[in-house]
């Protein structure tokens, strides 16, 4: 399969996320909705890779769907919803079981990171420094479509691409709302899930 064809199934699941965010951030400002489809539509644009099945268009376009979808409502209001995260775990540990990845292996590595998540949320939020259950829940949804042989290059990655919001946060003085962790993590999962590990 072409990549151009992999970018406009990726442009198509993005525009099918935008509507499954108006779920829950209804008439959302263009500019979140743009920013949110950026996240997916550019790591696609960028690394679509050469030869890849149907099947792989497929699964990509649901990562994307729900990441765009995620990446609004957080962007909207700072918030991860459950209905959307949860879902993605379970089609990744899915798609491992589909592709006899080592579930086990997968499944362990989102365990440990829910885990982490329910420590976080136990964490009085101003020491979280904006980071809640809700966003480690992302991590562990990553982790279960990419596995943890990545989990170093998410982190990375992830990094990277919140430093623009970060740098929006400080310039703002303080805005007390975190930082939006949704549209990197889903920008870092899918530079991962189409380019491969990069560490």
């Amino acid at each position: 399969m072409e990549p151009h064809l992999l970018a406009l199934a990726v442009t198509v699941a993005a525009l099918g996320g935008l509507g499954l965010a108006d779920l829950w951030e209804p008439g959302e400002a263009t500019r979140v909705r743009v920013v949110a489809a950026a996240s997916a539509i550019v790591p696609a644009l960028l690394f679509a890779p050469a030869g890849a099945n149907a099947a792989f268009l497929a699964w990509t376009a649901i990562l994307v769907a729900l990441f765009v979808a995620l990446a609004v409502v957080d962007l909207a209001s700072r918030t991860v919803p459950d209905a959307l995260v949860l879902p993605l775990i379970a089609l990744g540990l899915g798609h491992a079981w589909m592709r006899d990845l080592s579930v086990g292996a997968m499944a362990l590595a989102v365990a440990l990171v829910v885990g982490a998540a329910l420590v976080a949320s136990a964490v009085p939020a101003r020491l979280r420094a904006g980071i809640g259950g809700g966003d480690v829940l992302l991590v562990a949804a990553a982790l279960a479509w990419l596995g943890p042989m990545v989990a170093l290059d998410l982190v990375v990655l992830v990094a990277a691409f919140l430093l623009p919001f970060a740098g929006m946060a400080v310039a703002r003085r303080g805005a007390r709302r975190g930082l939006p962790a949704a549209p990197a993590v889903a920008a870092a999962t899918l530079v991962l899930w189409l380019h491969g590990p990069i560490l």
